[in-house]
């Protein structure tokens, strides 16, 4: 329930960042050449990070929490199917089989619902970790600005979007950006690689 909160929430904040990014690509192509109101896109876009970072004030507990239980719960079933495989040997022998056939199904329900487990956490990361990117889109959209537009103004909203950290955070501990995700993909596969070689 929570990680579907939180992709509904994020989902919602993506939305309201891709609606300004059309609108403000469109006001520099029906501006081209005529002045462009930096002042009133900086001011929209300044409320949105504001939107987030309100919303980040409320859910940032539940993300941490979720982010947390998703790492421990992801490191803990793949002990549990490490340590089954190594228990589970079937023989060919037919008293053999079905005694360890138990073992044989207990290893096929532990890896599905370890790939269940981990396309939930991928899923729940990646859609957190969206909003950041979409966030820093408009940043393409200035650079094919023309040079006779350039002024203090957009200047200011470039230097805004450039150094904004706007995305949700777990209790200001981390941010959840692509980073992040590849941290957690990364400190997974070492947790794995480890106990692979301490069984070995």
């Amino acid at each position: 329930m929570a990680d579907f909160l939180i992709v509904v929430i994020t989902a919602y904040l993506s939305y309201r960042f891709k609606n300004f990014y059309r609108i403000f690509v469109q006001t520099i192509k029906n501006r081209a050449g005529r002045q462009i109101p930096w002042f009133e896109i900086q001011a929209h876009y300044t409320r949105l990070t504001k939107l987030v970072a309100l919303v980040d004030d409320l859910i940032s507990p539940l993300i941490f929490t979720v982010f947390l239980s998703h790492l421990l719960l992801n490191c803990k079933q793949i002990y549990d199917v490490i340590q089954k495989q190594r228990t589970a040997h079937l023989f060919q022998t037919t008293e053999c089989v079905l005694i360890h056939s138990g073992d044989a199904i207990t290893v096929f329900y532990l890896s599905f619902s370890l790939a269940v487990l981990l396309l939930r956490s991928l899923m729940v990361s990646l859609m957190t970790a969206h909003l950041h990117t979409i966030s820093r889109e408009p940043l393409n959209a200035l650079h094919t600005v023309s040079s006779s537009a350039y002024n203090n103004d957009m200047q200011k909203f470039m230097d805004q979007v450039y150094n904004s950290k706007v995305c949700l955070t777990g209790l200001k501990f981390f941010y959840v950006t692509r980073g992040t995700v590849l941290s957690m993909i990364s400190t997974i596969l070492t947790y794995e690689l480890v106990l692979l070689q301490i069984n070995d």
